[in-house]
C-alpha cells in the first residue's frame, strides 16, 4: 500500500514536471513579438508569458512586478514561444536580433535587471548569455551602476561599463528604456539606456565586438527572458525581433565594421596627438621649472655674495680707521713732547 502511494506521488510529480517544461516550449516558434502596455487592452496576462519566483501581474495586467521592496527574492518573465535563429528557407541566415523593453525602478534602492537568452531544452539557469544592468545609489556614483555581459554563466570582465543617469529626480520610481541590438555579421553587441523612448541622442553604454553567433548557430531556436534579482522593479513593455538575410553577411555589418575601424583609427590618432601634446607640455614645464629653479639659485647666490661682500668691506673699513686713529694719536703725542721740550729749554735759558 505504501509503495503504491509512493509510486502514485512520483507519477503525479513526473506529470507536473512534464507539464511545466512543455508549457515553455510547446508553442510554435516565432521570429518576433511585441507587447506595449500603452496599447488598447494591453495585458501581460497571456499564454505567451510565464511568470516565476516573485513576479506577478499588477495594474490590471499591464505591468509585471518582478521584485518588490519587501521580499528579497527574484522574479522572472519568460516568453514561452521559442525564437527562431534559423529560418526554414534553405538560404536564409541568422543576422542578429534586437530587443526593446521599458521598466521602472526605485532610485533609492536600485536593483538588478537582466535580459537572458537560453537554450530551448535547458533551464533558465543554463543561459547562453545575459545582458545585466546593476543600479545602486540613485545611479549617481561612478563605479556602482554598470551594464555587464555574462557568457556561459561567467561575467566578461572586459565587457563591463559604468554609467550614470543625469538630472534624476527624487521620485518613488523612474521609468527607463533599454535597447539591446546584436549584429551577427560583424559580431557587434550594442546596449543603450535612456529616460525616453528615443535613443537617437543617447550614446551606447556598450558597443563592442562579442562573438555570440557560434553559440546561437548551434541552436535553431532559443528562449528569452527578463529577470530581476533585487530592488523594486516593474516591467512595462517588451518586444523582440530576429533578423534574417538571404546572404550570410549583409553589407550593413561590413560597413559598420569599416566605420568602427575608422573610428578606432581616429581615436588612436587623437590619443597619439594628445600624448605628443602632453609630452610637449611636460618638456615646456620641465624647462620652465629648471629655468625658474636655476634663477632662484642664482639670485640666492648673488644675495649671499652681496651680503658677504658688505660684511668684508665693513671689517676692512674698521681696521683702516683704527690704524689711522693710532697714527694720529702718535703724531699728536710727538708734537706735545716737542712743545714740552721747547718750553723746558726756554725756562733753563732764563
Amino acid at each position: 500500500m505504501a509503495s503504491f502511494i509512493l509510486s502514485r506521488s512520483l507519477l503525479v510529480l513526473l506529470l507536473s514536471l512534464t507539464a511545466l517544461l512543455s508549457s515553455i516550449s510547446i508553442s510554435e516558434a516565432t521570429s518576433s513579438f511585441s507587447f506595449t502596455s500603452s496599447g488598447k487592452n494591453a495585458s501581460f496576462e497571456s499564454e505567451d508569458f510565464a511568470l516565476y519566483g516573485d513576479a506577478k501581474l499588477v495594474d490590471g495586467g499591464s505591468s509585471i512586478q518582478l521584485t518588490d521592496s519587501v521580499s528579497h527574492g527574484g522574479g522572472r518573465v519568460i516568453y514561452k514561444k521559442p525564437i527562431e535563429s534559423m529560418n526554414n528557407i534553405k538560404f536564409e541566415y541568422f543576422t542578429g536580433f534586437s530587443t526593446f523593453f521599458s521598466f521602472s525602478i526605485s532610485p533609492s534602492r536600485g536593483g538588478r535587471l537582466g535580459f537572458v537568452v537560453f537554450p530551448v531544452n535547458e533551464t533558465f539557469d543554463h543561459s547562453l548569455f545575459q545582458v545585466k544592468f546593476d543600479t545602486f545609489d540613485s545611479f549617481t556614483q561612478n563605479g556602482d551602476s554598470n551594464v555587464a555581459v555574462i557568457v556561459d554563466g561567467a561575467t566578461v570582465s572586459e565587457r563591463i561599463r559604468n554609467f550614470t543617469i543625469a538630472n534624476l529626480e527624487k521620485t518613488e520610481k523612474v521609468l527607463l528604456y533599454a535597447w539591446i541590438n546584436y549584429q551577427a555579421g560583424g559580431k557587434f553587441l550594442e546596449v543603450r539606456l535612456s529616460k525616453s523612448k528615443s535613443f537617437e541622442s543617447v550614446l551606447p553604454l556598450m558597443f563592442d565586438r562579442i562573438d555570440l553567433s557560434e553559440m546561437l548557430r548551434d541552436e535553431d531556436e532559443f528562449m528569452v527572458a527578463v529577470n530581476s534579482y533585487s530592488g523594486n522593479v516593474n516591467l512595462h513593455s517588451w518586444s523582440l525581433e530576429v533578423r534574417h538575410s538571404e546572404y550570410e553577411h549583409s553589407w550593413a555589418p561590413v560597413l559598420l565594421e569599416e566605420q568602427l575601424r575608422k573610428e578606432e583609427q581616429l581615436r588612436k590618432e587623437e590619443a597619439a596627438k594628445k600624448r605628443t601634446s602632453d609630452r610637449m607640455w611636460e618638456v615646456v614645464t620641465c624647462f620652465v621649472m629648471t629655468f625658474g629653479s636655476t634663477g632662484l639659485v642664482f639670485f640666492a647666490m648673488m644675495h649671499i655674495y652681496a651680503a658677504f661682500k658688505r660684511n668684508n668691506l665693513a671689517m676692512v673699513m674698521q681696521e683702516e680707521c683704527g690704524i689711522k686713529t693710532k697714527e694720529f694719536g702718535y703724531k699728536k703725542m710727538e708734537k706735545m713732547e716737542v712743545v714740552t721740550s721747547n718750553a723746558d729749554a726756554k725756562q733753563e735759558r732764563k
